[in-house]
């Protein structure tokens, strides 16, 4: 397969034959970017200044790719289920609405306890704006975030989200 010559993409059609593997990757995380509301956007690049600090713990850098993974892809994240026949705003829909569900309740048992988030995120080993995110309901969380935050509220990851 031939390669293509990148400085010669705008002057000429292209085919996906031309594409590589790497190249549709980066055009996808480009469009995912590219529809991010502008408050996202800036959460990803003040994540991803902290995740290259000097300063940032090895143990937290797991954390901020997921946050990341979490805010770029909502739809990896977490089981919904929706069947066959769902559309993509149905889908969406129904993601919104686990994030703003899970994020509710996560908010309700930290208030139960008397914590801030601050303080839920370092028992659960967060980032306090991660917790803070969840919380508006902003993104749906992975499972190993869930397990984390159940743990540090003690309570289990059905309390926090009923689908699990």
């Amino acid at each position: 397969m031939p390669t293509l010559n990148r400085s010669h993409r705008a002057s000429r059609q292209i085919s996906p034959a031309d594409l590589t593997p790497e190249d549709i990757v980066v055009a996808f995380v480009i469009e995912r970017f590219r529809q991010l509301p502008r408050e996202s956007f800036g959460d990803i690049v003040s994540l991803i200044k902290t995740l290259t600090s000097p300063d940032t713990p090895i143990e937290d850098q797991h954390e901020i790719f997921e946050t990341i993974r979490e805010i770029l892809f909502p739809e990896l994240v977490g089981e919904v289920h929706i069947g066959r026949a769902g559309s993509i705003e149905e889908t969406q829909d129904k993601l919104h609405k686990r994030a703003d569900h899970i994020g509710k309740t996560i908010k309700r048992k930290r208030e139960e306890k008397n914590l801030t988030q601050a303080e839920l995120g370092q028992r659960a080993g967060l980032p306090q704006s991660h917790i803070c995110r969840l919380e508006a309901g902003m993104h749906s969380p992975s499972l190993r975030t869930l397990e984390k935050i159940a743990s540090a509220l003690s309570v289990t990851i059905g309390d926090l989200d009923p689908s699990n």
